[in-house]
């Protein structure tokens, strides 16, 4: 499993925030006008859905522009 951090920026930060309440695999996502913070705990094999999200961010959830950072530290549990 990696932990991933989503950062991102759009208009319809808040509908993208309700669409990722319902991913099972999301530990925290909040939103503060444009800007959207998501941590997610992914097996190896679904990292490409959030890098997909990265290099297109509109047309895949709607923001205007998104990035990912991966834990340095796997030993942390989430």
């Amino acid at each position: 499993m990696k932990n991933v951090v989503l950062v991102g920026k759009g208009k319809n930060s808040t509908q993208v925030l309700d669409f990722f309440s319902r991913c099972p695999y999301k530990v925290s996502c909040v939103s503060c006008g444009e800007y959207l913070w998501s941590l997610f705990k992914l097996p190896e094999d679904h990292m490409w859905w959030l890098e997909e999200i990265t290099r297109e961010p509109s047309v895949t959830i709607g923001l205007e522009e998104a990035e990912i950072f991966l834990s340095t530290h796997s030993t942390y549990a989430l």
